[in-house]
């Protein structure tokens, strides 16, 4: 599995802190943002395996309760992240080259 850390701000300039890498064992990737600074039981921002659209009926097996790359970029839009420059890339060639035990901090 790698492991690519950065922080950033969601758009309420909540400061938060981004974990997403390629989960080589299953084949897909994985995102967990947090915001260190709220309550422990409301830190979760987004985690990829609690999303439900990763296990919705019709979606294709191999991707079955992880995010594609396409996907990764489009969780980050949709929670107003801009992704460091060459995240999306460097997460690419994490897939590529099924890289494995890989830290990265951005």
């Amino acid at each position: 599995m790698t492991k690519h850390f950065f922080s950033a701000e969601l758009p309420d300039r909540q400061p938060v802190s981004v974990d997403v890498g390629w989960d080589r064992p299953l084949q897909v990737f994985y995102m967990n943002v947090t915001a260190p600074l709220l309550p422990e039981d409301d830190q979760d921002v987004y985690v990829s395996l609690y999303d439900p659209r990763v296990y919705a009926e019709g979606r294709p097996g191999a991707l079955r309760g992880g995010l594609s790359l396409e996907e990764v970029g489009e969780r980050l839009t949709e929670l107003g992240i801009t992704p460091p420059v060459g995240l999306l890339e460097a997460l690419k060639v994490d897939r590529e080259a099924n890289v494995g035990n890989a830290v990265r901090h951005w």
